[in-house]
């Protein structure tokens, strides 16, 4: 998530509560810079590792 800033962020709160709701579990992190590349290449970079653990 980019942060308060990004244009996804009170949809994400509302997921979140939800996902809380049916007890599924998920992992949340921020960077700053609302909803732009640099933020999406980090969460790529932060996320695709975990595909490949055992």
């Amino acid at each position: 998530m980019g942060g308060k800033e990004d244009i996804a962020y009170e949809n994400c709160k509302v997921m979140m509560s939800k996902f809380d709701e049916l007890g599924i579990k998920y992992a949340y992190r921020e960077y700053p810079g609302g909803h732009t590349w640099p933020v999406w290449r980090n969460d790529l970079y932060t996320f695709a590792p975990l595909l490949f653990q055992e």
